[in-house]
């Protein structure tokens, strides 16, 4: 059966589609020679909310190693039944007149003009969207819902202009959805949280923080997204991170500072309470005012595995300590360059001048490196906590103040 013959039957039944596949012709005996095309199925979302929309697309890939010039073909995804899932529409790609039907699933599309002549020609390592379907989730669609769209074996159908049947290998033809979009329940405690908490930089300096996991329930995660809120014009300098003890790839993006990663099988992401999810450094503009700045993470999601979308617990209490030049050092307060008694000493001073309503002495540096309980003044207790760790420090302590502060 040529082309001609076998679009003319099609096209003529194709608002019935549902009758069956169409018949193969000129059908080949398979060799390592004969030309054959994959076909997988890619969901645009992984997790839907109820009454949300979706789309499958069916991408058809030549990776035979030769040219192959279609005429024409057939497909159909499988509606996962008693799920109420409604399919909306599909839309074909630039094949001559193709159609879909939205009740059955099925689609045949034509590549060849009106003359049956010239087909469209599938390069050797290319591929093409065949198609796409439009799904909507039913309104009371509950947490946890699957949907598994899966590709007909025995509707799927290839040739080429010449009705010569192309072998078609349904590589990834499952695409799985879930409804997701609650609130995580009380008894899920899954977190993310951010070391240090409190991380010091002067202008155009680095520093790092690490984002580690915590919850006792993070065992079941199975994907993840997240964003790290700096400051404005705080610019992120590049991730160090790799993939989950699962064996999920973690995707970050520089350009906004976010990560990502899942299991698309659903399976846990095999992190535990207390991994380490990556580290980022950022970067400090040359011109940035000194200051206490605040930090967080933001747009925060994770998943687990029943495929509800969970919000996971954060913080919004970092601080990043802007210093007023690369000299400046936590605890020194009389810009010596160590943290000794003499700095308890000068904030001790300038508290009780502040105290009996005199003019203040210290400069913008000295602010910010005597205030090291980040309360936004100077006062006794500032002194109290660098006496204590001059005396750390006395008795053998290796610890920056911004750390040891983190611990007492």
């Amino acid at each position: 059966m040529k082309m001609k013959r076998l679009l003319a039957s099609a096209m003529s039944a194709v608002c019935v589609l549902g009758t069956g596949a169409l018949p193969a012709a000129n059908v080949m005996t398979s060799n390592a020679a004969d030309p054959w095309l994959d076909v997988t199925l890619q969901s645009d979302k992984r997790t839907v909310k109820p009454g949300e929309s979706f789309d499958v697309v069916v991408r058809v890939a030549n990776v035979c190693g030769q040219d192959i010039d279609l005429g024409g073909m057939q497909f159909k995804v499988n509606i996962p039944a008693n799920k109420d899932l409604q399919l909306t529409g599909i839309t074909t790609t630039d094949g001559r007149g193709s159609c879909g039907n939205p009740d059955t699933g099925e689609t045949i599309v034509s590549f060849t003009d009106s003359s049956y002549v010239s087909g469209r020609t599938l390069a050797a390592g290319t591929d093409l969207i065949a198609a796409t379907y439009s799904f909507k989730v039913p309104d009371n669609a509950q947490n946890g819902t699957s949907y598994d769209l899966s590709g007909d074996w025995g509707f799927s159908y290839a040739c080429d202009k010449d009705g010569n049947e192309v072998t078609l290998e349904l590589a990834f033809a499952n695409a799985m959805v879930n409804v997701g979009g609650g609130v995580a329940p009380e008894n899920k405690n899954m977190a993310f949280e951010v070391f240090p908490s409190t991380v010091s930089a002067a202008p155009g300096e680095e520093f790092e923080v690490t984002i580690k996991a915590g919850g006792a329930d993070i065992a079941e995660m199975t994907g993840f997204q997240m964003r790290l809120n700096m400051p404005e014009g705080i610019e992120c300098m590049g991730f160090n991170c790799g993939p989950t003890k699962g064996g999920a790839e973690i995707i970050p993006n520089r350009e906004t500072a976010e990560l990502a990663s899942a299991k698309q099988d659903g399976s846990s992401l095999g992190v535990l309470q207390g991994d380490t999810i990556a580290s980022i450094t950022f970067k400090v503009p040359e011109n940035y005012l000194p200051g206490v700045y605040s930090f967080s993470i933001a747009d925060a999601w994770v998943s687990d595995r029943d495929g509800a979308e969970l919000v996971p617990q954060t913080s919004s209490s970092y601080k990043l300590n802007v210093t007023g030049s690369k000299a400046g050092k936590l605890g020194d307060a009389n810009l010596d360059g160590a943290v000794d008694a003499k700095d308890a000493s000068k904030v001790l001073v300038e508290y009780s001048l502040l105290s009996t309503g005199k003019p203040e002495t210290f400069n913008e540096q000295q602010k910010l490196n005597g205030d090291v309980n980040f309360d936004g003044k100077i006062d006794s207790k500032d002194a109290s906590r660098i006496l204590a760790y001059y005396s750390y420090l006395s008795t053998g302590g290796e610890m920056i103040m911004e750390d040891w502060v983190k611990e007492n």
